[in-house]
């Protein structure tokens, strides 16, 4: 019944390493830091952008009526006037204190830092993933394990019912048996409860449809390596750290030089048509070349009071740029420390997995050896003590066996986060 249960169950079948490079691509988290890339990319191109001339076209028509000033005279007069005009204007930043320039390298730096951000995510998307397959893998083999225990109490049950009836069991003994059976009913029942729980943790951290059935392959002995383009190959948490202090630390460059005067080179052409209701105009041709004029010039400004907010910006930029350099001391004293403290804990767990399976064979053989006597005094066979042990030995070492053979790819993923 469980393994029909359980064959409806693993519709899908992925490996570990399938597993996370879905999470990797389809995580929730990841696709959010995308869109921040994507962003911090137009910011980018904005920022280059603002460094080119301004570029700029004018057209404009009014119609005035009533006293109003007479354009070729520039005298008064009562006449209804119809006019046009064009201009094309261009202006050229020719000293901003450095902040464009530092507005340019700052949006670049923050596009490394939102790169980062991505490595960031998609490494916490695979170890994520990583670790639901790991209790997936243990809730998939324990179902195993209850269930052939399950099976082995009712045919005992059935056993003990049989000789019952030919009067070499007790009722005391049925009793026994139907209890150990209803509580290897029980542990079967906690075990695939258990293994939907895991399953649905898993679908959440790789974003996987709810709908579909999915289960983990248990991984070879000896092929636990991250597949290439994976993991990041340097922590991405450090990288981002460096490029929000150097991204801070142009902003408060940027700042400063708003403080600066800026000078502007302004040129451009205009010209004008009009048409007095009523009279004889001047042709559009003969206008537009009269009244065609071009301009150039440069203008400086200069701040000298705006209500603080330009020395205060650059105040606030200033402590924002030391207080990412205290997140990247922060980050690389957790680095220090987590090479030095994590590939030991790797290696402590290889030891607990070598004792343990030591301990698991020998329970079993000392299972074989065993022998326990019933209330009847009857001997109960060797076999049946020696799969009793070996039931509890396996799931004892289950977690073990599988951290075992998940635990190459946490130590590589550390090492190349070192």
């Amino acid at each position: 019944m469980f393994l029909a249960a359980l064959a409806a169950m693993a519709q899908t079948r992925m490996s570990v390493d399938s597993c996370m490079r879905y999470a990797a691509n389809h995580n929730l988290d990841v696709r959010a830091a995308r869109i921040s890339l994507s962003d911090s990319r137009l910011d980018q191109q904005s920022a280059l952008a603002s460094t080119l001339p301004s570029v700029g076209a004018q057209i404009g028509a009014q119609f005035s009526f009533g006293r109003s000033i007479d354009p070729a005279t520039n005298t008064y007069n009562n006449l209804r006037t119809f006019g046009n005009s064009y201009g094309l204007s261009i202006s050229v930043p020719l000293f901003t204190g450095g902040s464009l320039v530092n507005d340019f390298r700052s949006a670049r730096a923050a596009k490394r830092q939102a790169e980062s951000e991505v490595d960031a995510q998609r490494d916490n998307a695979s170890i994520a993933a990583l670790d639901a397959c790991v209790n997936l893998l243990y809730c998939q083999e324990l179902s195993k394990i209850m269930d052939a225990k399950h099976r082995e109490s009712l045919d005992a049950l059935k056993q003990t019912r049989r000789m019952k009836e030919l009067g070499l069991k007790s009722a005391v003994d049925l009793s026994q048996s139907e209890a150990q059976e209803a509580d290897d009913d029980y542990c079967l029942t906690s075990a695939l409860a258990q293994l939907r729980s895991a399953e649905l943790k898993l679908k959440s951290a790789m974003n996987f449809p709810l709908a579909d059935s999915l289960s983990v392959e248990m991984p070879a002995t000896g092929a636990a390596t991250v597949s290439n383009g994976l993991l990041a190959a340097d922590n991405p948490l450090l990288r981002q750290a460096e490029a929000n202090v150097e991204t801070q630390r142009l902003n408060a460059l940027s700042a400063r030089g708003r403080l600066m005067p800026s000078i502007f080179l302004n040129a451009g052409i205009s010209d004008y048509y009009y048409s007095h209701q009523g009279q004889t105009n001047e042709s559009f041709g003969r206008q537009m070349d009269v009244n065609f004029g071009q301009y150039v010039g440069v203008s400086v400004s200069i701040p000298l009071f705006d209500g603080l907010s330009r020395i205060n910006g650059y105040r606030k930029a200033r402590n924002r740029y030391v207080a990412a350099q205290i997140a990247l001391e922060r980050q690389r004293l957790h680095r220090l420390l987590a090479s030095r403290h994590r590939p030991r804990q790797l290696c402590q767990r290889d030891c607990e997995d070598g004792a343990q399976g030591r301990c698991r064979l020998g329970g079993i053989r000392s299972g074989a050896t065993q022998i326990r006597r019933g209330t009847d005094g009857r001997a109960r066979p060797a076999q049946k003590c020696r799969q009793l042990v070996c039931f509890a030995s396996r799931t004892r070492a289950l977690p073990f066996a599988i951290r075992r053979e998940t635990s190459p790819r946490q130590l590589l993923h550390y090492k190349q986060n070192l």
